[in-house]
């Protein structure tokens, strides 16, 4: 180790360095496979696969470790599936899925190492396998990512579903001698010719049940929620793999869920089956062990295919397991049977969107095309959550119908009656029915529970959400919730997650409404919302330390200390639920504390959007305010609604809830709150484009800010006057505010503010051109933004990034900048930003020479005029009268340019006046109007030398020039 100037060095020749020594050996590898040395470089890149020990620069932070962290990673996958490819055309299968079986723990969405994994799975006929393998990858693909797998990976799957379809497993001796001539014993149901979908579970099941493991029989268990299709499946199933079992195939009713009869016995069902063997009824022992001794004994030796349907726990059904290698067990269930040893398990999920319109159309009778063509088909499908069971009812009932019956009769159908249950019915089926007899095989307990969720306003909540409403006894919550989701009347999707279906919900909300107590529902909803609002008051204060609004009382408001992490997957997963919170607080009896909870949630709606619904929620918050509330909190419910007004573009209203907002702080007493309400007044004026009015605004907030000492304020207030310095052109001023903002914040647990201070400062340091020192704070905005999953902060920074792009005279990566950051906006409704995109994007068309797209942009955001901001608009304006001074269009483009110096002049943006003027002054010269271009020029010089801007000597020289003349 040595010491220079610039710090230590680390002298290493390249081959003491793994990373150099990857490179070199896998560059000499593709020198080798170029002159077909396969084997050399098979032997090289597993060399090479060694070098990897753990993860590259493990526990360095910064950029740049990340940066070559991620190349690192990349490179040694290409490596991984590059040796791959050359072991598997050699035949060294075995190595190369215990390689790749490794590899996919540490990349599991990695789609080329999984087809070289289902590759190797079929070469050497472990088709049911790399079906596993290809649902566990779709699986993630969805959770992770939210995308379907490649049709690279699609075509690999369809290659292995051809490949299991023509080769129905190995045939045995006999076989191949002969049919057999053993009597077998089939009381399977007759087939269902109306089946359709479930490929993929069927493919997994028939070549598993096909397998021939060598000392136990194969058995599979199918859980899943009522009317799903686990009977049909599993019937389904058996049929197309019976011929692999000729001695017996036997189905038996349990009877876990029996309208009439109780479940059987493991006794009874034991001497069922028994008889179904043909064993005589004096030969059959009445002990439950004797009995299973003798079906043992009997099917020892047997091919047995037995389907155990509708099973009412494990108890029942592990008697009847058979022993023999030979047999095949398929059990179906509502609930989990996870106590039974040695059983592969099939949680039965809803068919696709593309299996239920299928198996409705079939099911209905009506003519495919017919039905595929009206629009209505996927809203009935929907009505019917995709519930097989259900959409059969729906669609028997078009089938048993006149030609008149249309899907529009059935969505009328379905809009009334009982929770909307009632439409479900056809002959002795009945779902409701259904569902209470799933409810009977729950303890009272679960039961109760199960209607306590019917309370929620949506289908899917959290587990303290869930324990909060059933009971204030979270052991017992939780115990409850446990049993309903083992019988499938919840679902655990995501860890402490849980989701009813659609059609559960609306039973347990209509029974629940009819045998729970008042008082019960109430207290049950008081605990929920208990709960929502000290989780999301929690996740505020954690997120938004520096929440403008917050005034005198609440920042005494001790709440529970929560990191960012957890603050953000609450907010995340629970907003949906917020807002639906907050949208029925008038039907509830706990309007004060969804107004509360309207509260809780407005920063985090201002930072991240949807801007849109904010007003209606803090509407009804001040409503309950006026009614019940004292002066403070209904203050703090107009600052709310005058901040999402902001946002929306609605100045007028902005400005009236602000002034109540004040009034009522001021009636408090509250001074701190009142320099909240002044301050904001400042940030409406600047979004007005009065930035005279602003700075004085936010000078006399500021003031009071650094009174009291309150550094949320003094942020607040210098940020805004940063941006009015912006805006106006006082570029050295708006640095000077953004650096002490930046400083105020550093290390102060907001990176939301400070992304938005360093967004500011790059703007100004722009202005001033420092250009690169620009680029690089956007740059490490932009990171940040992506690292944290903030949309909206990877919008702005996009947009920045084009906006310098322009100045950088580089119009291809301004529209690459600009299309970015409109993807980013679309989930937001940032009418603002989008104006300032759609400019740039303008801006760099013109450039181009592209004049027709260039106007389209333009007038695109005239088009939004009520949200662009004064420099925007004028930037339009500019644009615009280039294009016609192209198109040979001059007076035209004085209009343009008049219009650019009106908006300047309106809005004291200085900078921007002198170059109207200065642009002004060019088209009267091409005139020949030399007056005017002089007094033009005069004036914009002038402006220039106010700025110290460097354009000021340009134009003084054309005005001296023009004098020698």
């Amino acid at each position: 180790m040595s010491h220079e100037d610039s710090g230590y060095r680390l002298g290493l020749e390249p081959e003491d360095i793994d990373w150099s020594r990857l490179e070199r050996l896998r560059e000499h590898a593709h020198a080798l496979r170029r002159v077909d040395q396969h084997a050399t470089a098979r032997t090289l890149l597993r060399e090479a696969l060694r070098l990897r020990k753990d993860t590259p620069l493990a526990g360095l932070s910064g950029q740049w470790a990340a940066r070559m962290r991620h190349t690192m990673e990349q490179v040694y996958q290409d490596v991984l599936s590059e040796w791959a490819e050359l072991a598997l055309a050699s035949g060294e299968t075995s190595e190369v899925l215990d390689v790749l079986d490794k590899a996919l723990m540490l990349y599991p969405t990695n789609e080329v190492l999984h087809r070289l994994v289902l590759r190797t799975l079929r070469s050497v006929g472990r088709s049911a396998d790399a079906l596993v393998v290809y649902q566990r990858l779709k699986n993630r693909l969805a959770e992770d990512l939210g995308v379907d797998p490649s049709r690279e990976t699609r075509r690999e799957f369809e290659e292995i579903l051809q490949t299991t379809k023509s080769n129905s497993g190995p045939r045995r001796p006999e076989e191949e001698r002969g049919p057999t001539t053993v009597h077998t014993l089939d009381n399977l149901d007759r087939e269902q010719k109306l089946f359709r979908g479930r490929e993929s579970e069927l493919l997994l099941l028939t070549s598993r049940l096909r397998d021939r493991p060598s000392s136990s029989p194969r058995v599979w268990a199918i859980s899943g929620m009522a009317g799903v299709g686990k009977s049909s499946l599993a019937m389904r199933a058996a049929h197309q793999v019976k011929s692999d079992f000729p001695h017996a195939r036997l189905t038996l009713d349990l009877r876990g869920s029996h309208g009439r009869l109780a479940p059987l016995t493991p006794t009874e069902a034991m001497t069922e089956l028994l008889r179904l063997l043909r064993i005589p009824a004096t030969h059959i022992p009445e002990s439950l062990p004797e009995q299973v001794a003798l079906w043992r004994a009997h099917t020892r030796s047997m091919r047995l295919l037995l389907v155990l349907d509708d099973a009412a726990s494990s108890a029942q059904v592990a008697p009847l397991l058979p022993v023999g290698a030979e047999s095949a067990v398929l059990i179906t269930s509502r609930f989990q049977l996870t106590e039974i040893n040695e059983v592969d398990h099939l949680p039965l999920g809803l068919p696709s969107p593309d299996e239920s319109t299928e198996i409705f159309i079939v099911a209905s009778g009506r003519p495919p095309r017919q039905m595929e063509a009206d629009p209505l088909l996927e809203e009935v499908i929907t009505r019917c959550g995709r519930l097989p069971l259900a959409m059969r009812l729906v669609a028997t009932i078009l089938r048993l119908s006149s030609p008149s019956w249309s899907l529009r009769s059935l969505l009328d159908r379905l809009s009334v009656g009982r929770g909307g249950l009632d439409a479900f019915r056809s002959g002795e089926t009945d779902l409701a029915r259904v569902f209470d007899l799933a409810l009977r095989s729950v303890s009272d307990e679960a039961r109760r529970a199960f209607l306590y969720l019917g309370l929620h306003p949506t289908r899917i909540m959290s587990g303290p959400i869930a324990a909060a409403l059933i009971s204030s006894d979270e052991s017992a919550a939780r115990d409850a919730l446990a049993e309903l989701v083992s019988a499938c009347l919840i679902e655990e999707h995501r860890p402490d997650r849980f989701r009813l279906h659609t059609l559960l919900k609306d039973h347990a909300s209509d029974i629940a409404a009819r045998e729970l107590p008042s008082d019960g529902i109430s207290a049950s909803r008081g605990r929920m919302y208990e709960v929502y609002l000290n989780r999301s008051l929690a996740a505020d204060r954690a997120l938004h330390p520096h929440r403008p609004g917050r005034d005198e009382v609440e920042l005494e408001h001790q709440v529970p200390r929560w990191d960012r992490a957890r603050a953000e997957a609450w907010f995340r997963g629970e907003l949906p639920n917020l807002v639906t919170l907050i949208g029925v607080a008038q039907v509830s009896d706990h309007g004060s504390v969804m107004a509360d909870l309207a509260h809780a949630i407005a920063e985090y709606l201002d930072v991240h959007g949807p801007w849109h619904i904010a007003p209606s929620l803090h509407e009804r918050a001040c409503r309950e305010h006026r009614e019940s509330d004292p002066a403070r909190r209904s203050a703090r419910g107009h600052f709310d609604l005058a901040r999402a007004l902001l946002r929306t573009g609605d100045f007028k209203r902005a400005l009236h809830c602000n002034r109540i907002a004040r009034e009522q702080w001021r009636k408090a007493g509250d001074g701190l709150g009142e320099a909240w309400a002044i301050a904001h007044r400042g940030q409406i004026r600047w979004r007005q484009g009065r930035y005279d009015l602003s700075l004085e605004l936010l000078e006399q907030a500021l003031e009071r800010f650094e009174t009291l000492t309150h550094r949320p304020g003094i942020v607040f207030a210098l940020h805004n006057r940063g941006l009015c310095h912006v805006y106006t052109g006082a570029s050295h001023q708006a640095v000077a505010d953004f650096s002490d903002v930046a400083r105020l914040l550093e290390g102060g647990g907001d990176p939301h503010m400070l992304a938005n201070a360093r967004i500011n400062l790059a703007d100004a340091l722009n202005q001033l051109g420092f250009h690169r020192e620009a680029w690089s704070l956007c740059e490490s905005v932009l990171n940040l933004a992506r690292k944290s999953g903030d949309g909206r902060r990877e919008a702005l920074a996009w947009a920045n990034m084009g906006d310098l792009s322009l100045g950088r005279h580089d119009p291809e990566q301004a529209i690459t900048c600009a299309r970015q950051a409109l993807v980013c906006l679309d989930r937001f409704h940032d009418q603002w930003t989008k104006t300032a995109v759609l400019s740039t994007l303008g801006s760099a068309h013109s450039m181009q020479g592209k004049s027709n797209k260039a106007q389209e942009y333009f007038q695109r955001c005239l088009r939004m005029r009520g949200f662009a901001p004064p420099n925007v608009t004028f930037d339009v304006h500019l644009g615009l009268a280039e294009l016609e001074q192209d198109q040979d269009h001059p007076r035209e483009s004085i209009e343009h340019l008049e219009h650019a110096l009106g908006t300047a002049t309106e809005h004291g943006l200085r900078k921007q006046r002198a170059q109207a003027l200065y642009r002004l002054g060019q088209r009267h010269l091409d005139l020949g109007d030399g007056e005017k271009w002089r007094a033009c020029l005069e004036e914009a010089a002038a402006l220039y030398e106010l700025l110290m801007a460097p354009e000021a000597s340009v134009v003084r020289a054309l005005l001296d020039t023009s004098l020698e003349r």
